[in-house]
């Protein structure tokens, strides 16, 4: 009996003792958290040269020498004190107009606005044109005819026997400017005074009278 009894307290610690806890599951760390690249930034690479006037290269496109009117210009530009503005030419028909005994010879252009219209009262006038221009480009201010939705640059008349010259303007109609050639082939017309209201443009010249007799191409603009 004695030795029954030892036995169970030799052996009751371990028959009584808790098993030992399960080893902790694997719990596999989070996957890591992916950063998206970063945008890569190409820095534009400018054509413009270090020192150059980015309006004076866009000026340079609109004046490019690709096309030519029949005056032989190759582009005008109005230059106000914001913008630079492309201004096409439009060509004239020949009209005439009875005062007393003397006939009024004109230049006719549609439309009884220009399209292109500015504020600025001292703009200045960029054309580009090979050669001289004495004779054959003029700034003027057109007459506005209401009532047949045109515009009219005089250009001469005649009486008694005598003809005066049909391919340029009377110069009572020409705006007295300074004109300078600011780069081979770029002549520059600015007015002395300032622009009243009204409708101007680059009158040129057309040589043994393009589309009629005194035949002429305006580079027409407005000043509001």
């Amino acid at each position: 009996m004695k030795t029954i009894l030892l036995t169970l307290a030799i052996l009751a610690p371990s028959l009584f003792a808790q098993a030992p806890p399960p080893p902790p599951s694997y719990i596999p760390p989070p996957p890591p958290t992916m950063v998206p690249d970063a945008p890569v930034v190409t820095p534009e690479v400018s054509t413009v040269k270090p020192g150059t006037d980015p309006r004076e290269v866009a000026l340079d496109k609109m004046l490019s020498p690709n096309r030519r009117f029949v005056s032989g210009v190759s582009g005008v530009a109005l230059r106000t004190k914001n913008e630079d503005l492309i201004l096409d030419g439009v060509p004239g028909s020949f009209a005439s107009a009875y005062a007393f005994i003397t006939v009024l010879f004109y230049n006719d252009f549609p439309d009884a606005k220009a399209p292109v219209r500015t504020t600025d009262r001292t703009p200045k006038l960029l054309v580009a044109f090979d050669g001289s221009i004495r004779g054959r480009l003029f700034l003027v201010k057109a007459k506005v005819n209401r009532g047949k939705n045109t515009r009219s640059v005089k250009v001469g008349s005649s009486g008694y026997g005598s003809v005066s010259s049909m391919t340029s303007p009377d110069q009572d109609w020409v705006i007295a400017c300074r004109t300078k050639e600011v780069k081979p082939g770029i002549w520059e017309f600015a007015p002395n005074a300032p622009l009243e209201p009204g409708e101007y443009g680059i009158f040129a010249s057309i040589q043994g009278g393009g589309r009629g007799v005194g035949g002429g191409e305006l580079f027409d603009f407005g000043i509001d």
